[in-house]
C-alpha cells in the first residue's frame, strides 16, 4: 500500500501533469466553442408548439407557414426591385404559380401593404427548415421499418443468399430481428444539435491520446532515465507490487483526464446548443435511423461516455506496453508513431465487406469512432456468424485490457530490459557519428531541443495543426453570392480602360431592365403586342434580373473603383476573397493561439534544462560557455519561434490560393474598399508581407520575454504557467470580443488586418511597434546580463 500512495503522491504533485490537463482542456474548450458557434439550433417555442400535434398535421402546418413567409419576402423584394406596382405584382403571381402551384394564398398577400421584417422572417424559415426535415424524417421512419419485411424475403428469395448456414443468409436474418425490436417505437422531433455537435467532436480524442502519451512517459520512463529503474527492480518490492502500482495510477489519472474533459464538453454542449428531451429515442435523429439497439438520447450520451473512457483505458494500457518494451526513448516513439499509423491504415484502407475487415473494426482508430458506430448499421464475419459492431468493440475493449494488464506486469517482473538496437545498427549509428558528427553548438542544441527535450513533438502537433487549417470544403454561397462571383470571374484584375468601357455599358444595360418591363407593358396595354410575346419578354426580363441579383454588390464596388485617386490603377478583387483574407478576425486569434502555445511549449526548455539537470555550471567553466552560448541558445529558440510562426500563418495563404482566389496580388490594397482610408500605397502582396514582418518582431519579443523568464523561473512548468498568463489570456479575451487590451498586449500585432485598415491608428501602431523593438532590445540586453553575470532575481 505504501508503494501504491508513494507512486500516486509522486505524480499527483507533478505540476507538469496537472498544467498538461489544464491546458488540453482549456484547449478542448476553445476547439468545441468555436464548433459550437457554426451549428444551427432549433428552438424550442417551435418544438413545444409542434410536438403537440400529429405528424401529418405538423408537417402540413410548418410546411403551409413556410411557404407563406417565402411568399411575403419575396413580394417584398420584388416591390423593392420593381418601380412598377403592377410588375411587382405579375412577378410575384408568377413566381407563386411557378413554385407552389396555388395563387389563393398569394392573391390574399397582395392586399398587405405593411413592410415586413425580411432578416426575421429568413431566421423563422430557417428554423422551420430544420423542423419540416425532422418531421419528414419521422414520418418516413414507419415506411422505412415495415419495408424491411419485404425486402429480406426478397433477398432471401434470391439464388445469392438462398443458401442456410452462409454468412448472408445470417447476417439477412440477423438485421430484419435487430429492425423488428424497432417497430415498437416512437419518434418524436427535438432539438438534435447537442448529441450530433458531441458525437462529430473529433479533436479530443487527440489531445487525451497526447495527455496519455505525456503521462505514461511521466509514470514509465523518467526514472529509467534518471538511473532508479534497477535500484527499484532490486528491492524486495521492487518488480509485482510497483508495476500494479504504476498501472492503477495510469488509471486513475486515465480515468480522471476523460471524466474531466469529456464531462466539461457534454456540459458545454447542454448549455449551449442543448439535448433536447433525454428521454426521446436516439432514432428520432436521422443520423441514427440504422441505430440497431434501442437507446434513449440520455442513455446514448451514457453509452458515448463510457465507450469513450473504455477506449482511453485501452489507449493508456497500449502506451504503457511500448514504454515498457525498451531502454531507447527515440525506439519507443517511433514504435508508437509506427503502431498508429498502421492502424489509421487499415481502418481507412480495408473496405467493410473484405474478409479483412476484423482488422478495420478491432481497431483503435473504429473505437474511437463511437459516432459511426452506433449511427452505422454493421455486422462483422466472425467464423460464418454475423455479429454487431457493437458488440463485437465492447468484447474487444474489455479482453484486450484485461490481456494488456496482464502483460505489463509480467513484462515488468521479467529480468528482461527491453527491446535495444541490433549490433549491425548500433554500428552504423557510430559509424554516422563519426562521419557526421559535430562538435557545432548550434547543432547541439538544436539537436538537444529537438530530441533530448522531446521538443519534436511540437512538430507533430505542428503537423496536426497544418492538415486541419487546410480549407478542403466546396465552396458553398448563396444566389446573390454567386451571381456577384460571376461578374468578378468576368472582370477582376486591373481596371484598364477597355474595361471599364465594357462594365458601364452592361451596368446602363442592366439598370435599364425596369425601363424595359414598363415599354413593353405599355405595348401590350396599347394592342401593339400580343400576350405570347409580352410573356415572353417579361420572363426573359425577370430572368435577367434574378440571375442579376448580385450585381447591385459589384456595382458599388466599381463605383467606389473609379473614385480612387491613385498613382497606380486599381483593380476589381473578389470581395469573398478579400473577406476571408483580411476580415477574418476569429481566423487570426485562433491562429495566434496556436503560434504562442507552440513558442511557449518549444522553447521554454532551453535555458531551464542546464540548470536543472545541473549542466549550467560546467558550461559556463568552458571556452565559449557563456557569452557564445548564451547567443546560440537565443539563436535556436528565435529560429524555432520564426519558423512556426512562418508555417501556421501561410496556411491561411494556402487557403486563399486554393479556395478563395486572388487574381493579381500586385493590384494596390486600396482596391479593397476596407483599406480606403489607407493613405500610403501597398501593393496586396507588399501590405501581407508588411504585415507579416510586423507580427514577426512581435513573435521575436515573445521569444525574448520566454526567455527572460526561464532565467529568472529556472523551472519549465513555472516558464509554462506565467508566460501563458502573459500572451494567452489577452488572446482569449480578444477571441471573446473584449479588444480594450489590444494595443497593450501581442493581440494587435495579430490583428493587423484590422487595425491597420483604420488611418486613425496610424500613430497608435507607429508608437506600438516602437515599443516591441524597444522590449524586445532592452528584454535581450537584459537576459545577456543575468545569464553572464548569473544575476537571480528573487
Amino acid at each position: 500500500m505504501r508503494i501504491f500512495s508513494g507512486e500516486l503522491i509522486k505524480n499527483f504533485f507533478n505540476k507538469v501533469i496537472w498544467f498538461l490537463l489544464l491546458f488540453f482542456l482549456t484547449l478542448s474548450i476553445f476547439l468545441f466553442i468555436k464548433e459550437a458557434h457554426s451549428v444551427n439550433v432549433i428552438q424550442n417555442t417551435y418544438i413545444d408548439y409542434y410536438s403537440n400535434m400529429p405528424v401529418d398535421e405538423a408537417l402540413n402546418t410548418a410546411s403551409s407557414r413556410r411557404e407563406i413567409n417565402d411568399l411575403r419576402m419575396t413580394l417584398q423584394n420584388l416591390r423593392s426591385t420593381y418601380q412598377d406596382e403592377k410588375l411587382a405584382e405579375k412577378a410575384f403571381l408568377d413566381y407563386a404559380s411557378t413554385f407552389y402551384g396555388d395563387d389563393v394564398e398569394a392573391l390574399a398577400l397582395l392586399k398587405d401593404q405593411d413592410k415586413i421584417d425580411v432578416s426575421r422572417l429568413g431566421m423563422e424559415n430557417e428554423q422551420l427548415y430544420y423542423l419540416i426535415s425532422q418531421l419528414e424524417y419521422i414520418k418516413s421512419y414507419d415506411v422505412f421499418i415495415s419495408s424491411l419485411d419485404q425486402r429480406t424475403q426478397a433477398m432471401l428469395n434470391s439464388s445469392l443468399f438462398r443458401t442456410k448456414g452462409s454468412f448472408a443468409h445470417r447476417n439477412i436474418e440477423k438485421t430484419q430481428s435487430d429492425f423488428d425490436k424497432m417497430k415498437t417505437i416512437k419518434l418524436s422531433i427535438g432539438n438534435d444539435s447537442g448529441v450530433l455537435t458531441i458525437s462529430k467532436f473529433i479533436y479530443t480524442d487527440g489531445l487525451l491520446i497526447a495527455f496519455l502519451f505525456i503521462l505514461c512517459y511521466y509514470i514509465f520512463t523518467v526514472e529509467r532515465e534518471n538511473g532508479l529503474l534497477k535500484i527499484l527492480k532490486a528491492t524486495v518490492k521492487g518488480h509485482l507490487p510497483v508495476i500494479f502500482s504504476k498501472i492503477i495510477v495510469l488509471l486513475l489519472f486515465t480515468i480522471l483526464g476523460v471524466t474531466v474533459v469529456y464531462g466539461t464538453e457534454l456540459y458545454l454542449a447542454k448549455q449551449m446548443l442543448g439535448f433536447g428531451e433525454l428521454s426521446r429515442y436516439i432514432q428520432s435523429i436521422s443520423a441514427f435511423r440504422d441505430c440497431p439497439v434501442i437507446l434513449t438520447i440520455g442513455e446514448y450520451l451514457l453509452c458515448f461516455f463510457f465507450t469513450k473512457l473504455a477506449v482511453m483505458v485501452l489507449v493508456a494500457l497500449i502506451l504503457a506496453l511500448f514504454f515498457q518494451l525498451s531502454e531507447s526513448s527515440s525506439f519507443i516513439y517511433l514504435l508508437i508513431l509506427v503502431f498508429f499509423c498502421v492502424e489509421y491504415l487499415f481502418y481507412l484502407l480495408i473496405h467493410p465487406a473484405s474478409v479483412f475487415n476484423l482488422l478495420k473494426y478491432i481497431n483503435i482508430f473504429s473505437f474511437l469512432d463511437t459516432f459511426g458506430m452506433f449511427r452505422i448499421y454493421t455486422n462483422i464475419n466472425l467464423f460464418g456468424y454475423p455479429c454487431n459492431r457493437i458488440f463485437i468493440t465492447v468484447v474487444s475493449i474489455i479482453i484486450a485490457s484485461i490481456l494488456l494488464i496482464l502483460i505489463n506486469l509480467r513484462l515488468f517482473t521479467l529480468r528482461w530490459q527491453g527491446f535495444t538496437r541490433p549490433h549491425l545498427v548500433n554500428r552504423l549509428f557510430q559509424r554516422r557519428k563519426r562521419y557526421f558528427g559535430s562538435v557545432s553548438l548550434l547543432y547541439h542544441e538544436f539537436y538537444k531541443t529537438f530530441f533530448t527535450n522531446k521538443r519534436f513533438l511540437v512538430v507533430l502537433a505542428l503537423g496536426f495543426i497544418l492538415y486541419c487549417s487546410i480549407d478542403q470544403t466546396p465552396l458553398y454561397v448563396n444566389r446573390e453570392t454567386s451571381s456577384y462571383l460571376t461578374f468578378i470571374n468576368k472582370y477582376e484584375g486591373i481596371l484598364t480602360e477597355d474595361k471599364n468601357s465594357l462594365i458601364q455599358a452592361e451596368i446602363n444595360d442592366i439598370n435599364s431592365i425596369p425601363d424595359k418591363m414598363v415599354a413593353i407593358s405599355e405595348k401590350y396595354k396599347n394592342g401593339t403586342s400580343s400576350k405570347e410575346e409580352y410573356q415572353n419578354e417579361f420572363n426573359s426580363l425577370q430572368f435577367d434580373i434574378e440571375k442579376n441579383v448580385g450585381f447591385s454588390r459589384f456595382e458599388k464596388q466599381f463605383e467606389y473603383l473609379t473614385s480612387l485617386k491613385l498613382s497606380s490603377k486599381p483593380g476589381i478583387v473578389s470581395e469573398v476573397s478579400s473577406d476571408y483574407l483580411f476580415d477574418n478576425e476569429k481566423r487570426d486569434y485562433i491562429y495566434a493561439i496556436y503560434i504562442v502555445v507552440l513558442i511557449i511549449v518549444c522553447i521554454s526548455c532551453i535555458f531551464p534544462v542546464d540548470s536543472q539537470s545541473g549542466m549550467e555550471n560546467i558550461l559556463r567553466c568552458t571556452v565559449g560557455g557563456e557569452k557564445k552560448l548564451f547567443y546560440i541558445k537565443t539563436i535556436v529558440a528565435t529560429l524555432f519561434s520564426s519558423i512556426l510562426f512562418i508555417l501556421i500563418s501561410f496556411m491561411s495563404y494556402i487557403n486563399m490560393f486554393l479556395k478563395y482566389r486572388i487574381s493579381d496580388v500586385k493590384l494596390p490594397i486600396q482596391s479593397i474598399q476596407k483599406y480606403a482610408n489607407l493613405t500610403i500605397e501597398f501593393s496586396i502582396i507588399g501590405f501581407i508581407i508588411f504585415a507579416i514582418f510586423l507580427t514577426l518582431l512581435t513573435v521575436v519579443m515573445i521569444t525574448q520575454i520566454v526567455i527572460l523568464q526561464s532565467l529568472l523561473l529556472r523551472k519549465q512548468s513555472l516558464v509554462i504557467l506565467c508566460s501563458s498568463v502573459l500572451f494567452l489570456f489577452p488572446l482569449f479575451l480578444g477571441y471573446i470580443g473584449v479588444t480594450t487590451l489590444n494595443f497593450l498586449s501581442i493581440n494587435n500585432s495579430f490583428q493587423l488586418f484590422q487595425t491597420m485598415s483604420d488611418n486613425s491608428n496610424m500613430k497608435e501602431n507607429i508608437l506600438y511597434f516602437i515599443a516591441v523593438v524597444v522590449i524586445t532590445l532592452g528584454v535581450t540586453f537584459i537576459n545577456v546580463r543575468i545569464y553572464r553575470k548569473k544575476i537571480i532575481f528573487i
